[in-house]
Order: structure tokens, then C-alpha cells, then sequence
């Protein structure tokens, strides 16, 4: 009799497990006077890159490196303060047919860094991930903009056989941002 209590009991506990540790823990946290507390996030992304740049290979190429500049600022338009990463991702798009776009080869593409040495990331407010993503690691204060940018364009280095292929197609600079708040996190905890 007291092996088929048992095993009731647990049968109950474990098909209602959820529901009693929503139970506890509700009662736990209102017993201890925890507010939680959320922010809409919002932010803006000022400057020539907002969405998407597109730029014609045919305008661009008279020799065989080129520069495509890149000017963009990030605002924290939210009540709280977030942490960002952003990956900026330079395609190929064939006018014939827009659904298919092509990512260029780290040797064809190479992003220019907005400080002295535009060819070094720099660490004290950014880190690069493997994920393709550059992280800001600073908190953005209520209406702070980005105390360093990240880069001030592109640097295109094709060959002859890319230039030719690439002629009637268009470089589309996109950037994309996405934030989270930051009370009591460190950025690279978050994502």
C-alpha cells in the first residue's frame, strides 16, 4: 500500500512539476519584494547606411582597387541602457534576378576600421566574434550615440575576372544592429 502511494505521488509531481515549481517560485518572489523591470528598446541607425547601400560595379571600377565609404551611427533612443553588435555584410546582387545575392571573399573585400590604423579593429570598444558580428562593449547610456564608430568603409580588391563578372551586378553595403538591455550583464553574456 505505501510502494503504490508512492508511486502515485510521484506520478502527480512529475506531471504537474511545472506548474508546482511556478507555484513556489511565485510565492518565493513575492514573499521576497522583487520587481522586475522591462525597457523597450529602441534605437537608430544614422547616417549614408541606414538600410542597405547599393552601389552600380560598372560606376565603381576604373582600377583595380577601389574604396566604398561607410558612415554610420548608432543612438540609443531607448529608457534603459543596451548593449549592441553589428555585423556589416557587403553582397552582390545580379539585377536579373535580386532573390540570389553573393558574398564576396575575405582576399575581394576588406573592411576599413574608423581609427588611426584602419586595418586594426580596435579592442577597447570592440570585439570581433566568429559569429561575423562586432560587439560594442561599452553600455549605451539613455541617448548616447556610439563613442567610436566602427568602420569608414570598404576596401575592394578584385581581379581582373571578378571586375569583368561582377560588371552589371551592385555592391549593397547592409548593416545590420540588434541590442539588448544591459542591467546586470556584461555584453558578451547576452547573445
Amino acid at each position: 500500500m505505501k510502494k503504490a502511494f508512492f508511486a502515485m505521488v510521484v506520478v502527480i509531481l512529475v506531471f504537474n512539476y511545472s506548474y508546482i515549481e511556478a507555484m513556489f517560485f511565485n510565492k518565493f518572489l513575492n514573499n521576497a519584494n522583487t520587481t522586475v523591470q522591462t525597457c523597450k528598446i529602441d534605437f537608430s541607425i544614422d547616417g549614408d547606411s541606414v538600410q542597405k547601400r547599393e552601389i552600380k560595379f560598372d560606376e565603381l571600377f576604373s582600377e583595380q582597387e577601389s574604396f566604398v565609404g561607410v558612415d554610420f551611427d548608432v543612438t540609443n533612443n531607448s529608457k534603459c541602457d543596451i548593449f549592441l553588435r553589428i555585423a556589416v555584410l557587403p553582397i552582390v546582387v545580379d539585377e536579373n534576378n535580386p532573390n540570389i545575392a553573393y558574398k564576396l571573399s575575405n582576399f575581394s573585400c576588406e573592411i576599413q576600421y574608423l581609427n588611426d590604423d584602419s586595418n586594426i579593429l580596435n579592442s577597447t570598444y570592440w570585439e570581433k566574434s566568429s559569429d561575423g558580428y562586432y560587439y560594442y562593449k561599452k553600455s549605451m547610456k539613455e541617448g548616447d550615440s556610439l563613442e567610436n564608430k566602427l568602420i569608414s568603409g570598404i576596401k575592394l580588391n578584385l581581379t581582373k575576372r571578378e571586375r569583368i563578372e561582377l560588371g552589371d551586378k551592385q555592391l549593397q553595403v547592409v548593416v545590420r544592429v540588434e541590442s539588448k538591455q544591459s542591467k546586470h550583464e556584461d555584453y558578451s553574456n547576452l547573445w
